[in-house]
């Protein structure tokens, strides 16, 4: 009895990681065909990327996928200008999700090695700009699945870029940001956390007044999110700017064509060494 009882375990449990294993090729076709409907579908613009790879092991009881070499390049007048590069991107999309009809939720996200550049021409032309309008569906033509973000974590691990306005003359670069992001994006109202982001350059030049020349940046913060009217408070938070501590209160409220930003600083010391760092 033992024997049998044993024999059906070893059984089961063979079975169950032959189908963990075998789950994701049989979902990659799907999931390949559906990343790139979304890409023509929203995006006038040339993206290129390798590797495809799916796994139920590592997260379970989450799909990961993660694609890699990515690449997005420009059209006229940006052509051949790269907008975006990106080693590899991850995510742990609900398993569940794949089987309904009501779009693809993604738990988690992991960006690894993007460089991405933002450039706007003298005459208001920016690369960015390459978004489709999107077409009503048809019986012909229906919409794709969409993908719902139920994000509890986020990370961008050795991230670059660059800012260049022309028009206005303020450019900026951040080099080698690498920043943990933990809330319940699913909410109305949530807290969003990060322990830690830093960025090894930070140059800001606002026409001839050079703001931030290459300086170190490391954040800790809290900040309360109200995702329905897009308006994130800061609540416990420290910034420090090379060897200058500083403390952030004040909101930013995200409008439709702007952005209402009221922050005030304050220095958490006053040693003129720090200052000067």
């Amino acid at each position: 009895m033992i024997k049998k009882i044993a024999k059906i375990t070893a059984i089961v449990l063979t079975t169950t990681v032959v189908l963990l294993v075998l789950t994701p090729f049989l979902f990659k076709g799907r999931i390949l065909k559906e990343v790139q409907n979304q890409i023509n579908q929203r995006i006038e613009a040339t993206v290129e990327f390798g590797d495809l790879r799916l796994s139920l092991l590592r997260n379970f009881p989450n799909v990961s996928v993660s694609l890699s070499d990515i690449r997005v390049v420009g059209k006229a007048p940006f052509e051949g200008d790269t907008l975006a590069s990106v080693g590899r991107i991850s995510l742990a999309l609900d398993l569940f999700s794949l089987f309904g009809e009501s779009g693809y939720e993604i738990k988690s996200i992991s960006i690894n090695q993007p460089k991405i550049l933002l450039k706007t021409l003298e005459d208001g032309a920016t690369n960015w700009d390459i978004l489709k309008d999107t077409p009503e569906p048809t019986p012909e033509q229906p919409a794709a699945a969409p993908f719902a973000l139920h994000l509890r974590h986020s990370a961008i691990s050795e991230g670059y870029l660059v800012f260049d306005d022309r028009p206005s003359g303020m450019f900026a670069s951040v080099g080698n940001l690498n920043s943990v992001i933990r809330g319940d994006l699913s909410q109305d109202i949530t807290t969003i956390a990060t322990r830690n982001t830093t960025i090894d350059s930070l140059t800001v030049r606002m026409g001839a007044l050079q703001a931030f020349n290459r300086v170190g940046l490391d954040l800790s913060a809290e900040v309360e999110a109200n995702l329905a009217e897009m308006v994130f408070t800061f609540k416990e938070n420290e910034l420090r700017l090379n060897e200058l501590p500083l403390r952030l209160d004040g909101t930013v409220v995200l409008q439709e064509d702007d952005m209402n930003i009221n922050i005030s600083f304050a220095a958490l010391r006053s040693e003129f060494r720090d200052f000067l760092s």
